[in-house]
């Protein structure tokens, strides 16, 4: 009888609560929206801060002289390892590259958000509403964020953009 009773009381608790899981999955989620918000939007806020420095000005003025395929050359031949970098500020530097550098810093943060909630959606497949994978891919999207090393080279100064951010973007949506 004890036992019984034992099972009763566990199935009344149970069911008092059942009630209560909706609701409270609902908080967990605006809780990980507001986290999430709370840590990327500054981060988001930062990027139309961002200017070029030393190394951007140098590709852009000796690609404007000598021309984007000998800038190509060179730095595959004599200067660094950094191809991708030289070759996306390279056709930015047909541009302006002082307005189009906040863009770029922003379109990489997102372009990695983005690739995050794609690999999210892949794992979880067709389990939750596409508005919660949304929210869980933001917050891990804020995990990654704060957790690298170096946000500044990772979204601030674009040949780290081109040569980090961007292979993890492409393997990310590659996946």
């Amino acid at each position: 009888e004890a036992g019984v009773q034992a099972r009763l009381q566990v199935d009344y608790r149970t069911s008092l609560m059942a009630p209560a899981r909706p609701r409270l999955h609902q908080l967990a989620y605006l809780a990980l929206l507001i986290g999430a918000a709370v840590a990327l939007l500054p981060r988001v806020a930062l990027t139309f801060y961002t200017f070029p420095s030393t190394d951007d000005y140098c590709i852009v003025a000796e690609t404007r002289d000598a021309g984007f395929w000998y800038m190509q050359v060179h730095s595959y031949l004599t200067w660094t390892g950094r191809y991708s970098a030289v070759f996306l500020e390279s056709i930015i530097s047909q541009f302006d590259l002082i307005a189009g550098y906040p863009w770029f810093a922003l379109l990489t943060l997102l372009l990695t958000l983005a690739s995050i909630r794609a690999l999210v959606a892949s794992v979880i497949g067709n389990e939750l509403s596409h508005l919660r994978v949304t929210v869980i891919a933001l917050a891990a999207g804020a995990v990654f964020v704060g957790g690298l090393p170096s946000t500044v080279e990772a979204f601030y100064w674009m040949p780290g953009e081109g040569w980090y951010q961007w292979g993890i973007i492409t393997h990310l949506g590659w996946l």
